[in-house]
This record gives C-alpha cells, sequence and structure tokens, in this order.
C-alpha cells in the first residue's frame, strides 16, 4: 500500500473517529456518565491509530519479505495484545471506562459502511 494512499486513510478514519467520538460523548451525557467515558473514548481511539500504523508495518513487511506465517501471525498477536492492554487497564483503572475503549476498534467498520451506503446513493440518483 502506498503511503499516501494509507494516510488518506487514516485521515479519513480519524475524522469519522472524532465526529463519532463526540456523538457518543453526548449521548453518554444523557445517562449520567462523566468524563471517564470521554478518556475511554480518547485511549480506544489512539489505539486504534497504533493499531493500524501496525497493520500497515505487517502488511508492508510480509510484502516485502515474502509470506511469512510466523511473521504474520506474531504481527496480529501483538495487535490484539495491544488491544486487549488497554482495555485491561480501563478495567483496573476507575477513571477510564472499558466501554469507551473497545467502541473505537469497531469505527472503521461503521465508517467504512456508511461511506459505501453513501457512495451507492450518489451513483443511483
Amino acid at each position: 500500500m502506498d503511503d499516501k494512499d494509507f494516510y488518506n486513510e487514516l485521515k479519513f478514519i480519524l475524522k469519522g473517529s472524532c465526529i463519532l467520538n463526540i456523538v457518543i460523548y453526548l449521548l453518554s451525557l444523557i445517562f449520567n456518565l462523566n468524563i471517564s467515558i470521554l478518556l475511554g473514548l480518547l485511549l480506544g481511539t489512539l489505539i486504534l491509530y497504533i493499531n493500524l500504523n501496525l497493520l500497515k508495518k505487517d502488511i508492508n513487511r510480509s510484502v516485502e519479505f515474502g509470506s511469512s506465517r510466523i511473521r504474520l501471525m506474531c504481527g496480529y498477536l501483538l495487535r490484539y495484545l495491544l488491544i486487549c492492554s488497554a482495555f485491561y487497564f480501563a478495567v483496573k483503572v476507575n477513571v477510564v471506562n472499558p466501554y469507551g475503549v473497545v467502541v473505537p476498534q469497531f469505527y472503521p467498520r461503521v465508517l467504512y459502511t456508511l461511506k459505501s451506503i453513501r457512495n451507492n446513493k450518489e451513483r443511483s440518483c
């Protein structure tokens, strides 16, 4: 993957993440959740950003050095260890809401689905 394309996609995901974080935080105010949900969302978004960069590095390494299953599996496990450790941190520390850490991990799926729906509506009109 070209660096320019990757950073354009990363910019799209981060912009969408900021919007979704604001929406979720405003919705959480209705349910009287405090600042912990905001801290959880910020930590989850940071973990998402790190995870996507690690994924790009793993893909580039696999293309450069050939397909090595052990190398890909180690990268996969490292990325999920990162997510699990952030969730564990959020569970142990009362200041950060663990749900706020998990929710941003689904943002790329949501954002690309919404983008696909929007593009299909534009084509049909």
